[in-house]
């Protein structure tokens, strides 16, 4: 029997800043970003707060042989993998900050275990991503297919043309060049599981188990989250 493999490798974990503080912030990246992506974030809160950063399974450094295409069909996996996570640190009341699916990832895993978490931060969260009635997702089944092609076709290029729209600030370029480097360095076929898991997403019956005061954080030109997202949440 092979044993199981150890959360804090899998998610390649760092734990960093004021290593003895009562209080843990967990950061929670989104798509096509590592925990590289909180770097300038979490530096205001090293003094204070036990900083902990992963990389979800399947990006950055995370341990790729984890990685199994038909487990990571659907968000909950990634959740799972958080509460492993947590529970390794032995956490409790930690504030969990999470950027677009890794906002979902962790309103997920605070469901499954409130007693990890005290607040939440959500930044560009959305439960579902696809239209439907009475509901504005942000994307038709048409333009989702046409996306899952592109990326199929040629991630490469899909990334860099994505990148731009989803960072915005055109006067700070090296942030969308970053921004596809980081895609680009997730094979394209993995890269397409997680987008299907992502966008095939429907977690609107799960909210309302959230029972955590929760922070909402929305751009006003998000390409993958309509405002109409943030006010239904």
């Amino acid at each position: 029997m092979m044993n199981k493999p150890d959360p804090l490798q899998r998610n390649h974990v760092t734990v960093t800043g004021k290593l003895d503080a009562s209080r843990s912030i967990v950061f929670v990246h989104g798509f096509g970003h590592d925990q590289t992506a909180w770097t300038q974030v979490a530096a205001s809160f090293l003094p204070d707060y036990r900083i902990i950063l992963l990389d979800n399974t399947g990006a950055g450094q995370s341990d790729p042989a984890a990685f199994v295409q038909s487990s990571y069909l659907n968000l909950r996996a990634y959740s799972a993998d958080l509460v492993e996570v947590c529970q390794a640190l032995h956490l409790q009341d930690a504030v969990l900050v999470g950027h677009s699916v890794g906002a979902m990832i962790g309103a997920l895993a605070a469901i499954a275990q409130p007693a990890f978490f005290s607040k939440l931060v959500l930044i560009g969260m959305s439960p579902r991503y696809r239209d439907d009635a009475g509901y504005h997702g942000g994307f038709t089944d048409d333009a989702l297919d046409a996306l899952y092609r592109a990326v199929a076709t040629n991630y490469a290029d899909w990334a860099d043309q994505f990148a731009p729209l989803a960072m915005g600030n055109p006067d700070q370029p090296r942030l969308a060049r970053h921004f596809a480097e980081t895609m680009k360095s997730i094979p394209a076929e993995r890269a397409l599981t997680v987008l299907c898991a992502i966008f095939q997403s429907d977690h609107r019956a799960d909210l309302p188990k959230l029972d955590r005061p929760t922070l909402l954080v929305q751009s006003q030109d998000d390409p993958a989250v309509p405002m109409e997202v943030a006010q239904y949440l």
